[in-house]
């Protein structure tokens, strides 16, 4: 149950109702309810979800997203150097997607 969030919760729906694309940033100091604002509006729609290492550096960071996508079916010619190219499996996940409605959520986004 959330409370005081009533906001948040039209922001978020109604980027959902909308036929437009949007890019919704939830930010806030740590542990103060965000990822858990964002799945109790989503419940399991995400067509993509990823959390990123809290501290980690770059290699670390690129290799959880990387496998993240590849969890979700998706395949790298070559390990990305990159955030360009990880993001170009994401790219193709989503294109790829039959959903109609994409939502990609990413946690811990440094």
């Amino acid at each position: 149950m959330l409370v005081g969030r009533n906001k948040e919760i039209e922001i978020m729906d109604a980027a959902v109702c909308d036929d437009r694309s949007h890019f919704i940033a939830v930010y806030g100091r740590r542990r103060v309810g965000k990822t858990h604002l964002i799945r109790e509006v989503y419940g399991n729609r995400f067509t993509f979800q990823h959390s990123g290492i809290y501290g980690s550096g770059l290699r670390e960071q690129l290799n959880g997203f990387i496998s993240a996508v590849e969890l979700r079916g998706e395949t790298y010619k070559k390990n990305p150097s990159n955030w360009i190219q990880a993001f170009d499996g994401l790219k193709r996940l989503i294109i790829r997607s039959t959903e109609e409605k994409k939502i990609v959520f990413l946690d811990e986004l440094s």
